[in-house]
C-alpha cells in the first residue's frame, strides 16, 4: 500500500491534469484543425474531444481513487441530462443495434457515443471546475483566447487568401476552423456577448486577458458583418436585450443603487440589441457596401421544418417507432426512404441528408418520443435555472453574474441546435458551458455535493468504486471506438484525395486498406475499393494482349473487389449506394459476359430500389442493364419510371432518346434530345446526340446548327466535327464541309475515314460513299 503522501502527490498530479486538459480543450475547441486536407473540420473537433475524454476521465479517476473518495454535485441538471444517452441507447438497442446507431462514422452528432460524450463533456466539467475559481476564471481565460486565435486565422484567411489553406484543411475564405460560416456566426455572437457581460469576472486578472477579450469581442463583432446571418443577429439581439433588462431590474432594486447606475450597468447591452436588430432586418445592405473580398457567401443547405415533419410523419408507422424513433443516426435513411419528390426537381436531389432542420427535432424522428422527452427534460431543467437565477435578490456579485453569463449562452446555443444542425465544436461548446454553470452553482453554494467512500475496506465502498471504473470504461470505450471510425474515415478520404491530385491507384489503395486494417466494417470504405477496383480493372485490360499472368492479376483483382462490394452490403445493408456500388460492379461484369452477373446486378439494383424508392437511380442502373441485354421494351419502361420520378433526369432523358433513335423512332428521339440540351447546355455531347438525330431527320440545317454549338463547347470533338461536315456537304457548302473533314483527319491522323471524305467531296461525290447524288 502507499504511504499517504504518495497518495496526495498521485491525486494533485491527477487532478491537475485532468484540470488543464479540460482548459486546453476548451480553448484548442474553436480553431483546432489538422494542416491537411483529408481530415475534415469535424472530423478534427472530433478527435480532440475524443482525446480529451479519454485523459481527463483517466486522470478524474484516479485522483479519485488516491484521494479516496468521489463527490457528485446533486445536481438537478446533471441527472436530468443524464437521460440524453440512455434515450438514445435504448432507442438503439430497440431498433437497429448496429454499428450506424452506436458509432456511425464519429462525426455525426446523434449516435449513441456521440451524445455520450457530450453528456461526459457536461459532467466532467462540472467536476473539474467545481474545485474553486481559479478553474473557472481559467475556463473564461481559455475560451477567450480560443476565439481570439480563431478571428486571427479567418482574418489572415480574408488577407492572405494566397498563403492561407492550412495545408488544405481550409481551402478558401469561406471555409472556418470552427466549421461552415454559420458556425462560425455563432460562436462568434457568443464571444461578443460573453466579451461584454464578462468584464466583472475577468477584468481584475491580467491586462493581456482583457485585451484577448477586447480583441476577441470587437473583430467578432466586425466578422458578423462580412458573414451577415440575419438569426446570429437576432439571437444576439434577443439574449442581450433579456440580460440587459434582467440588469436594469437586478441593479435597480438593490440598496444604495441610483437609476444612473442601472443605465450605466445596462447601455451596452441595449446598444447591443439595437445593433443587433436592426442588422438583423438591415444587414443585408451594409453587407453590400463592403469591399468584394469581405462579401463572403456560403451555401447552406437542410431539409425544411416541412421536410423534417413529412419525413418523420411517413417514419411513425408503429407505436414502437413512435416511441423509440427508427434508431440513433438513421436520419438519412428515412430520408431516402419518405422524402418529398418535390426534392428531386432540386440539385440536391441526390444529396444524402445526415439530419433534418435542426439536431433536436432530428432526434424526434430518430429516437422518437423518447428522445424528444429527455431533450424536453433538459430544457425545462435550464428554463427552470433561469427562473431561479432571476428570482435570486441577492446582491451582484462576479461569481453571481457569470453565473447568469453562461445561462444566457446555454439557452442561445441551446435555440441554434433546434434551428439549426451546429458543428462538432459548438454542440461539444453546449456541454461545456452547462458543466460550467453547474460548477458555478456548486462554487456558490447553491448546489451541495454527494460524497461517496473509496474505502477498499468496505463493501459499499467496493460498489461505488466498481460504479466509478465501470463508468470511466464506458467512456473511454466509447471514446476509442470513435477515434477508430474517426481515423479510418479520415483515411478513407486521404485514398480518394490522393487519387484526386496524383491519380496513384496503388497509393489510393494503400491508404484505404489502412482505412480497413482499423475498422473492417467500413462500409464507405468498402465501396471505395470497390471504385478503385474498377479503375484497376480498366487499367490491366487496358495493357493490351492477354497472357496468363495478366489473367491472374485480373481474376485477383476481380476477385478482392467483388468481395468488397459483398463486404459494403454486409456491413450496412440498410445504405443503398452500397447496393448501387454491388450492382454497378455486377454490371460490368454482365458487360463481359460473366454468367449470372446480370442476375445480381438486377437484384442488387431492386434492394437498392427498396431501400431508397425515392431516388431514380436505381431504375437507371436497371435501364442500362436492360440496354446491356438488348431489351428495349423493359428499358424504355425503367428510364421512364425515373423521369416520372425527377422529370429533369438528364442521363435518362439522353438514353430515352438515343433507344428511340435506334428503334426509328427519331420525332421522339428529337423531343428527348432537344429536352438533354436545354438540361445541360454547356455539356457538347448533349448538342452532338442532338445534332446527330437532327441530321438522321435530314433536317440539316438544325443539326448544323447543333453541332456548331457542340464543337464551340468542345473545338476538338472529331465526332461532333465529322458530323458538322456531313451536315455542310448536304447544305451544298463544300468548302465549309472539307475543313470540317480536314480537322477530323488532323485530330486523328490515323484515321483514313475523314481523307476519303475530303476526296469524295472534292471529286463532287458523298463524302461517306462517293455516289453523287445527294
Amino acid at each position: 500500500m502507499l504511504d499517504a503522501t504518495k497518495m496526495l502527490k498521485i491525486q494533485t498530479t491527477a487532478d491537475s491534469v485532468a484540470r488543464w486538459g479540460i482548459i486546453i480543450f476548451l480553448g484548442a475547441l474553436p480553431f483546432f484543425l489538422t494542416p491537411n486536407s483529408w481530415v475534415t473540420i469535424p472530423q478534427a473537433k472530433m478527435i480532440l474531444l475524443a482525446i480529451a475524454i479519454i485523459v481527463v476521465s483517466i486522470a478524474w479517476i484516479v485522483a479519485r481513487i488516491a484521494e479516496g473518495k468521489v463527490q457528485i454535485p446533486k445536481s438537478f441538471l446533471l441527472g436530468v441530462a443524464a437521460f440524453l444517452p440512455i434515450s438514445y441507447l435504448v432507442s438503439a438497442l430497440v431498433t437497429s443495434r448496429t454499428w450506424l446507431s452506436f458509432v456511425g462514422t464519429g462525426v455525426e452528432q446523434d449516435t449513441v457515443v456521440a451524445i455520450l460524450l457530450s453528456y461526459s463533456l457536461f459532467l466532467f466539467f462540472a467536476l473539474v471546475l467545481s474545485r474553486g475559481m481559479r478553474e473557472i476564471t481559467l475556463a473564461f481565460r481559455a475560451l477567450f483566447i480560443g476565439g481570439a486565435v480563431l478571428v486571427i486565422i479567418q482574418l489572415w484567411q480574408i488577407a492572405f487568401p494566397e498563403y492561407s489553406g492550412f495545408g488544405g484543411a481550409l481551402p478558401n475564405t469561406v471555409s472556418s476552423a470552427i466549421g461552415g460560416l454559420h458556425d462560425l456566426a455563432i460562436f462568434l455572437g457568443l464571444i461578443v456577448f460573453l466579451s461584454i457581460s464578462s468584464s466583472d469576472l475577468l477584468d481584475g486578472t491580467s491586462a493581456r486577458l482583457r485585451l484577448a477579450r477586447i480583441f476577441a469581442g470587437v473583430v467578432s463583432l466586425a466578422f458578423l458583418l462580412i458573414i451577415n446571418s440575419s438569426d446570429v443577429w437576432l439571437g444576439l439581439a434577443v439574449v442581450s436585450a433579456f440580460y440587459g433588462v434582467y440588469l436594469w431590474f437586478d441593479v435597480w432594486k438593490s440598496n444604495n443603487v441610483t437609476g444612473s447606475n442601472s443605465i450605466r450597468a445596462t447601455l451596452p447591452y441595449i446598444i447591443l440589441s439595437i445593433l443587433a436588430l436592426g442588422l438583423s432586418y438591415g444587414g443585408t445592405a451594409v453587407n453590400a457596401k463592403l469591399p468584394p473580398r469581405l462579401q463572403l457567401s456560403q451555401v447552406e443547405v437542410r431539409p425544411s421544418w416541412q421536410g423534417t415533419f413529412t419525413v418523420g410523419k411517413q417514419s411513425f408507422k408503429s407505436a414502437r417507432e413512435f416511441i423509440v424513433g427508427s434508431g440513433p443516426n438513421t436520419f438519412t435513411r428515412t430520408w431516402g426512404l419518405y422524402k418529398p419528390l418535390s426534392v428531386n426537381a432540386t440539385q440536391f436531389w441526390n444529396t444524402d441528408f445526415f439530419s433534418g432542420i435542426g439536431l433536436i427535432p432530428t432526434s424526434l424522428l430518430s429516437v422518437g418520443i423518447l428522445g424528444l422527452l429527455s431533450w424536453g427534460a433538459l430544457l425545462v431543467a435550464i428554463l427552470s435555472s433561469v427562473v431561479r437565477f432571476v428570482r435570486d435578490r441577492r446582491f451582484r456579485t462576479p461569481l453571481k453574474m457569470a453565473t447568469g453569463v453562461i445561462l444566457a449562452g446555454i439557452l442561445y446555443l441551446f435555440v441554434f441546435n433546434v434551428v439549426y444542425i451546429p458543428g462538432v465544436a459548438l454542440s461539444a461548446l453546449l456541454f461545456a458551458l452547462l458543466g460550467i454553470f453547474v460548477a458555478l452553482n456548486v462554487i456558490e453554494g447553491k448546489v451541495g455535493a454527494r460524497t461517496f467512500s473509496l474505502n477498499w475496506m468496505e463493501l459499499k465502498s467496493k460498489v461505488v468504486m466498481a460504479g466509478v471504473v465501470a463508468f470511466g470504461a464506458v467512456i473511454i470505450f466509447g471514446a476509442i471506438e470513435s477515434l477508430r471510425a474517426l481515423v479510418s474515415d479520415t483515411q478513407v478520404n486521404r485514398a480518394i484525395v490522393t487519387y484526386g491530385t496524383t491519380s496513384d491507384l496503388n497509393a489510393s489503395l494503400r491508404y484505404n486498406g489502412y482505412a480497413l486494417s482499423v475498422l473492417g466494417t467500413n462500409d464507405r470504405a468498402h465501396r471505395t475499393a470497390v471504385e478503385i477496383g474498377l479503375l484497376q480493372l480498366k487499367q490491366l485490360l487496358a495493357e493490351g494482349k492477354i497472357s496468363d499472368s495478366l489473367r491472374a492479376r485480373l481474376q485477383e483483382t476481380l476477385t478482392t473487389t467483388l468481395q468488397h462490394g459483398i463486404s459494403a452490403v454486409s456491413s450496412n445493408s440498410n445504405n443503398y449506394r452500397n447496393w448501387l456500388s454491388l450492382a454497378q460492379l455486377y454490371g460490368e461484369l454482365s458487360a463481359g459476359g460473366i454468367e449470372g452477373a446480370d442476375k445480381n446486378s438486377r437484384e442488387s439494383y431492386e434492394r437498392a430500389r427498396l431501400e431508397s424508392p425515392t431516388s431514380p437511380l436505381p431504375l437507371l442502373g436497371l435501364a442500362q442493364l436492360d440496354l446491356t441485354v438488348g431489351d428495349a421494351k423493359s428499358a424504355r419502361e425503367h428510364l421512364n419510371a425515373a423521369i416520372a420520378m425527377k422529370s429533369d433526369f438528364t442521363v435518362a432523358h439522353l438514353l430515352l432518346s438515343q433507344l428511340n433513335a435506334k428503334s426509328n423512332d427519331l420525332a421522339k428521339a428529337q423531343d428527348e434530345a432537344i429536352i438533354v440540351a436545354q438540361l445541360s447546355p454547356q455539356d457538347p455531347f448533349a448538342w452532338y446526340n442532338l445534332g446527330l438525330v437532327l441530321y438522321t431527320r435530314k433536317s440539316y440545317k438544325d443539326s448544323a446548327s447543333a453541332l456548331e454549338r457542340a464543337v464551340q463547347l468542345q473545338p476538338n470533338y472529331a465526332n461532333a466535327i465529322f458530323v458538322l461536315g456531313l451536315s455542310y456537304y448536304q447544305l451544298e457548302r463544300e468548302d465549309d464541309a472539307i475543313s470540317a473533314f480536314d480537322e477530323v483527319a488532323r485530330l486523328n491522323p490515323s484515321d483514313p475515314m475523314p481523307k476519303k471524305a475530303v476526296a469524295n467531296v472534292k471529286d463532287g461525290q458523298d463524302p461517306l460513299n462517293g455516289q453523287n447524288a445527294r
